[in-house]
Parts: structure tokens; sequence; C-alpha cells
């Protein structure tokens, strides 16, 4: 009996979770800015040559989360400063005054053109 309260009470969470770029749930979308391990490839330049094994590199990537805490993409941070730049001018002399689709913030502009070219 102690073991049916149990199991009523538990939730089990069955998507794919990244824990290395993946946040808590916030339930809006945000741009965090951190460091992230990836690993370069190891080319061959011939046949004869052995494999290389890739290189791993830490570097520092805005990650773009969406409602769900689930990183969409990263950027670099050179590209995050170019779209933030646009963003501002565009809503500084109001380009989508015309659109029926109100303007959101930063972050959930960024998400969806994330999501929208998303291969």
């Amino acid at each position: 009996m102690q073991g049916q309260n149990i199991r009523d009470k538990a939730i089990f969470v069955t998507n794919t979770v990244n824990p290395q770029v993946d946040i808590q749930p916030a339930w809006n979308c945000e741009i965090w800015v951190r460091d992230v391990d990836l690993q370069k490839p190891g080319f061959i330049k011939d046949s004869e040559c052995k494999p290389k094994i890739p290189e791993h590199i830490t570097c520092q990537a805005a990650c773009a989360y969406d409602i769900h805490g689930k990183c969409t993409g990263m950027l670099s941070l050179e590209r995050l400063n170019i779209l933030l730049h646009a963003y501002n001018q565009t809503k500084r002399i109001d380009l989508r005054n015309t659109t029926q689709l109100p303007v959101q913030d930063a972050a959930t502009e960024i998400v969806g053109l994330l999501q929208r070219y998303k291969f």
C-alpha cells in the first residue's frame, strides 16, 4: 500500500534533457551567455595517416532557451550582438508597426528565429 502511494505522487519526465545546455523552465524565453564544451573533429589529410583524436574546446556561447528550458540553439557572442543591435534598431524606428503580430522581447524573437530556421 505504501508503494502505491509513492507511485501516485511520482512524476517521470520522459523528454530528453541535455544537462550541459538545458535549464529549469522559466516559462519565458531567455538568453544566457555560458561556457560550452565543444569537440573539434580530427581531420585525416591522407589515408596513410592515423586518425586524429578530436580536440576539446571550451568557449563562450549565447544559448537561447524556449519557455520549457530547452536550448533552441547557440550563437556566437558576435552574432548575438548583431541580432540584438538589429532588434533594437527595428524597435526604435518601429518597422513592424504594419504587421499583425506585436513585437516580443528580444529573447523571444531570437528563439523564434532559431526555431524557424532550424534544420
